[in-house]
């Protein structure tokens, strides 16, 4: 007789028994062997009131003149639906990186400014901190793995109390004024290398807990860890009010690569799976 899969509000799961067989998977082989690593932007971020999208990189290019506005508006109507729509190829994604930050360089971007706008201007996601607690409690490792900027990401974990084992983003250089100046190369993170292979830090994490749980908001973070049955991927999507993008298309697409689909929700679904798997831990 096929057992009832788990069910859990606010998730979209796209092949019960499957997703629930790897929850019992993962709870069977134990916590010590799991791992979580979530995107930041629009993940454990929410969209403004408006219903735009907030993100770091959004906010430094706020803070450009007016004329290197434009061309940072061109850059993203060019590419975000390409990205949006798993439609973005690995040169796309290093032109993309490049111009911007050579554009922010090139401007002095205050990071100090930027840093205090973004904390005010993008809110956690309801639940993310719950999450991100709860698998501390576990003593389940977590990892935010962004194509955002290092620097702004750490000052708004500071300024909500969430604490990740590790963040891996971008790294802007600044002046003792907090201009940038550069950029770290080494700590890049686009479209493209934002997965576990070439990270160190990374690679050494899933060698010891090869089960991972991933969170991301992009078709692409579904590359965010590999394997098909040692992962769980759960994407989230919030519609734009302005957005012309076919939620159906995406919903088609996100169904080839995750597990789950949170529309236009919160992170307890998440927080709902991770203590299931908790249970199928202790009933093992």
């Amino acid at each position: 007789m096929t057992r009832k899969s788990f069910e859990i509000p606010g998730l979209e799961v796209f092949d019960p028994e499957s997703f629930d067989a790897k929850l019992r998977r993962f709870g069977s082989e134990g916590l010590r062997r799991m791992h979580g690593v979530f995107d930041f932007d629009f993940t454990l971020t929410t969209p403004a009131a408006n219903g735009r999208p907030v993100s770091s990189w959004g906010i430094v290019e706020e803070h450009l003149p007016p004329e290197a506005q434009a061309k940072a508006h061109a850059m993203f109507d060019h590419y975000y639906p390409l990205e949006l729509n798993g439609l973005m190829t690995v040169e796309d994604a290093e032109t993309w990186w490049n111009d911007a930050l050579t554009l922010q360089r090139d401007n002095s971007v205050n990071l100090l400014e930027v840093e205090k706008h973004f904390v005010n201007a993008a809110t956690i996601r309801h639940g993310s901190k719950e999450t991100l607690d709860f698998l501390k409690q576990l003593d389940v490792p977590t990892v935010i793995l962004s194509a955002g900027v290092k620097n702004v990401i750490d000052m708004w974990c500071a300024t909500y109390d969430v604490n990740p084992d590790l963040i891996i983003s971008t790294v802007f250089e600044t002046d003792e004024d907090g201009r940038m100046t550069g950029w770290d190369e080494s700590t890049v993170v686009h479209t493209f290398n934002k997965a576990e292979t070439g990270h160190p830090e990374l690679e050494r994490l899933k060698q010891d807990r090869p089960n991972v749980l991933v969170v991301g908001d992009n078709i692409n973070d579904a590359d965010m860890a590999t394997g098909d049955e040692t992962v769980i991927r759960v994407r989230i999507v919030d519609t734009r009010p302005d957005s012309t993008h076919d939620y159906d298309s995406i919903r088609r697409s996100t169904a080839e690569r995750f597990d789950a689909l949170i529309e236009d929700g919160d992170m307890m679904p998440v927080r709902a799976l991770i203590d299931r798997i908790d249970a199928y831990a202790d009933a093992s």
